[in-house]
């Protein structure tokens, strides 16, 4: 059995939060394109699935590029726990990301009709 660092293990976590942020602001957005709970809850999750599925099936690929837009490109716990490698820059790019869609929901919300 292997031991993992405790610093990397804080790392993992940390990494995570902006990873979090951004499938939050995601789903803030779908929620104010809807009208309804259940389907802005759906459309939510429908859309982490196929951007980490968008990820999974474009890597080693020619498109490979087409999965940089999915937040789980971003965020490898794996590297980072068992390599310590950790990519500050992908993770400065999903506060970026979570920041613009959190502004996007705000604006957007504030134009509806309540």
């Amino acid at each position: 059995m292997t031991d993992i660092a405790p610093a990397r293990l804080v790392w993992a976590h940390v990494l995570a939060v902006p990873y979090l942020a951004v499938c939050g602001g995601l789903g803030l957005v779908i929620s104010t394109l809807t009208d309804r709970v259940e389907t802005a809850q759906r459309g939510a999750l429908g859309a982490v699935f196929a951007l980490f599925l968008l990820d999974s099936t474009t890597a080693a690929t020619d498109y490979d590029w087409l999965g940089a837009i999915s937040p789980t490109r971003q965020y490898d716990p794996t590297a980072v726990l068992v390599e310590g490698s950790t990519d500050l820059l992908a993770g400065g790019l999903m506060v970026a990301a979570a920041g613009l869609l959190v502004g996007f929901a705000v604006w957007r919300f504030d134009g509806n009709d309540i």
